[in-house]
This record gives C-alpha cells, structure tokens and sequence, in this order.
C-alpha cells in the first residue's frame, strides 16, 4: 500500500499523469490502516510535496500544465485526507496550497475544487465567514455551483450563525438564573434558621417571665403564713430569691452572649451575601464567599440545635435511638477527627489511653449522642488547654455494670467554688475569664442530660492551674 501510494503520487506530480485526483484518494482511504503505519504515510507524502511547497511562482509557470494539476490534485488529496481524520490545522495548509497553485497557474477546475474543500474546511472549524468568502468564490468560478445546493448551504450556514449567536444568548440568561436560583435558595436558609432562632429565643423570655412570676407569688405565699414561721419562710424566701435573680442574671448574661454568638455569622452572612448580589466577582470570589457564607449558616445552625437539644432535655423530650456499636471503633475516629481539629496547636498533644479498652466492646447505645457528648468535653478541653497534653479514653465498672468515658487535660482548671454548679445550663457565662472564648455555656449542661438519659452521670475534678478531668458512665449493654 506505501509503495503504489508513492508511486501513484510521483508519477502524478513528475510526469503530470491526467485524472490521477481520483486514484489517489483511492490510495489514502486507509481507515483500516494502523495509526503508526497512516503517519509514517503522511510523512512519506510530506516528504514528496515538501519540494514543491518553495517553488517560486517562476518555478511553477515553467512547469508543464500536466504536471501542475497532478500536484494541485495530490495537494487536494492530501488536505481532504487530513481533513476527513480530523487534522484541520494541516488539511489548511495542503488545501491553501493547491488553491496558491491554481490560481498562479490559471488552473480552474483545480481552483473550484481548492475553493469548495476550503469552504467545507472553515465550516468544520466554525469560521462561517471565510467558508462563505470560499464558497463565492467556487460560485464565481463554476456556474454550476448555482444551484439549490448552493442556496441551500448557505442557508445552512447562515442557520449554524444564527444558531450559535442564540446557544450563547441562552447559555448566558441561564447562568444568570442559576445565580439568581442559589441567592434565593440561600435566602431562604437564612430566613428559615432566623424564625426558628426568633421562636427559641421568645421560648427563652417566656420562660424567664414564668419563673420570675413565680418566685414572686411564692413570696406573697409566704408572708401569709403564721407569725411562727415567719424566721424560717423569710430565709427560705431569701434563699428563693437569690436563686432566682441568680437564675435572671445568667439568662439575662446568657441572652447577651447568644446575642453576640448569633451576631457574628449573622454578620458574616449578610456581609457577603451583599457582596455577591453586587456582582462583578470572579468565578473564584464567588466561591470563596459561598464557601464563607456555608460555614456561618453551619455555625448558627449549631447555636440553634444546642438550644433545641436543651429544651429537649429540660421538658424530657428526648429520645434515644440505641444501635449497636464496637466502642474500640468510635474512639479511634473521634481521635482522628479530633487530632485533625488541633491546627496551630502544636503545643498540645492529644493522647488516647487504650490501656483499659474492652476489646471486643460491642454495645447497644445511641451512637450520635454518645459522640456529642465525646467531642463536646474534647472541645472544651481543647478551648481551655494552651499546651500540654489531653488524654481520653474508657474503662469498665463490672461491679456496677457501667462503662466510664474520661477526658483529661492539663489546662487552666476550674475554681473549686464553682465545681458545683458548672453543669447548669447558661453557668459558663458567668465564669470571668471564660469569656475569652466561645460558646454559649450550655455544651456541659446537654452532655451531663444526655448521659443521664443513657443510664449514667457525669461528675468532673479540677485543679486550677493543673487542669480538669471529666468522666461520665452509661449503661452497659452488650451486645453478640
């Protein structure tokens, strides 16, 4: 196949043998061929037409008529090849030659070929204009070409233009709507995480009301009652009252810090929520800022989940969902996750203590709150630890049946005066320098509800100064 393509091809251009065009596209359909085998062809065409391709325009008037339209058709040959295999750049090149060719040389037939191939070139690549510019030209060369054919193909390119300024059109109003769609989605978000956070927050008020009024009327009560008792119901009344302008004074801290922690991604997600109904941001902006956006909805959803989970609590509406569960398992993922949380921390190091693990430990218990309750003592520790170490990990009390979770860290500790009253709800407010940190003081007071609810207590021990270390049981249930 090489050797009678070559040949065909020398044959043509050295002695100008007539119609050869057809024979020799008859030689390069070679779809079957391998692909090595089409390039070391091309390569061997390359190197043939190669010397013709820096004839001067002297050089080609010299040559026999014969000769020039044997090498206009294998130029023509070629180009379609490459155009047919998909070679644009280098059919452009074969098929703009044979056209320099043919009109250097008066050829016109070859000319209304070169013509008509590079008008259906241009098409393929998408330049309507210059295939059009080709395709009068082929029509002023060839009154043949006027014809329905012609008409029709420039209806069809004419149509592909219109066409492609429409795709544009549309693809642009739909990215606009897209835009438009995820704005008002995240607008709802935000509205919907706002009523709730509102109808929590009257919840909270109302209930502060109640327990105000309350401690009122129980004062009224009391100065009622017999002249006897009148010692003991004023110290009981006393004691009352402290309890319940204590019980205000942290809400009321409370609803000041809420205020704060709820203001802060609040203010971030509308800050750049006006920063892309702006517009004129990039792709990149965009979605940094959707990412920023993200992550402060995810912040006050969290806010809000702590506040439904402690009223949960409070009315006794919580509910378990036990599933059975290889503990040795869950300790080294909540180590991992956490491990990952440390960050800049590089002063801390987290340790979990395998030392008394059960192995195999596979229980019945409510493996999500089981973890909230993990990671939430992880989180403090982490919150109140500058450096040293924090360690976690479990044992068993056969005697009573429980298993006890501890976590342990060398931070700053907690005031002895204050171990007593550190898992009620709000109490973090009112410790002076934890308001150097986040939080809405209710973490403690949810972790100690839910062990409750799962057959155990939570107690801590503290040193200030030297650290903390809280441990909590739940029921022991095993499972085969």
């Amino acid at each position: 196949m090489f050797v009678l393509t070559i040949l065909s091809i020398n044959v043509a251009v050295m002695l100008g043998a007539q119609n050869n065009l057809d024979k020799i596209e008859d030689f390069l359909k070679i779809n079957s061929m391998p692909s090595d085998s089409v390039e070391l062809l091309l390569n061997v065409l390359k190197y043939y037409l190669e010397p013709f391709s820096e004839a001067t325009e002297a050089d080609l008037l010299a040559m026999d008529e014969e000769v020039l339209l044997s090498l206009v058709d294998a130029y023509i040959a070629v180009g379609r090849f490459q155009m047919e295999h998909g070679n644009l750049s280098l059919a452009g090149k074969h098929l703009q030659k044979a056209y320099e060719i043919a009109v250097i040389a008066d050829l016109t037939r070859t000319r209304a070929v070169a013509t008509s191939n590079l008008s259906t070139l241009n098409f393929l690549k998408g330049n309507y204009k210059l295939a059009f510019e080709f395709l009068q030209k082929h029509k002023a060369i060839s009154d043949s070409l006027i014809t329905v054919g012609y008409e029709r193909s420039t209806l069809i390119m004419n149509m592909a233009q219109e066409f492609e300024r429409e795709r544009e059109i549309a693809e642009a109003r739909l990215e606009n709507k897209l835009q438009i769609l995820a704005l008002q989605r995240i607008g709802i978000i935000i509205s919907s995480l706002a009523l709730m956070l509102f109808a929590v927050l009257f919840l909270l008020l109302v209930r502060n009301y109640r327990q105000k009024k309350k401690a009122i009327n129980e004062l009224k009560n009391y100065q009622n009652n017999l002249e006897e008792m009148v010692t003991k119901k004023t110290l009981e009344l006393m004691l009352a009252k402290d309890k319940a302008e204590e019980s205000s004074r942290l809400k009321s801290a409370f609803l000041s810090n809420m205020s704060h922690e709820i203001r802060t991604p609040m203010n971030g997600i509308i800050g750049f929520l006006q920063i892309v109904e702006a517009g004129d941001l990039s792709s990149i902006n965009k979605k940094e800022y959707t990412k920023e956006i993200s992550k402060s909805s995810k912040h006050l959803a969290r806010i809000i989940n702590e506040l439904i989970d402690i009223s949960k609590i409070e009315v006794r509406e919580m509910k378990m969902s036990p599933v059975q569960v290889d503990i040795n398992t869950l300790m080294n993922e909540i180590y991992e996750n956490n491990n990952n949380l440390l960050g800049d921390k590089q002063d801390i190091e987290l340790i979990l203590d395998v030392s008394d693990f059960i192995d195999p430990c596979n229980i019945l218990v409510d493996i999500t709150r089981l973890s909230q309750i993990i990671n939430n003592l992880l989180g403090n520790a982490l919150k109140f630890t500058e450096k040293g170490h924090i360690r976690f990990g479990y044992r068993m009390l056969k005697e009573e049946n429980l298993l006890e979770f501890f976590v342990e860290d060398s931070g700053i500790g907690i005031q002895e005066s204050q171990l007593e009253n550190i898992f009620e709800p709000f109490r973090q407010v009112d410790i002076g320098n934890n308001r150097n940190f986040e939080g809405i003081g209710i973490g403690l007071s949810i972790s100690r509800g839910l062990t409750q609810l799962m057959g155990g207590d939570m107690k801590v021990e503290s040193t200030v100064g030297k650290g903390s270390k809280f441990s909590f049981t739940i029921a022991y249930i095993p499972c085969e």
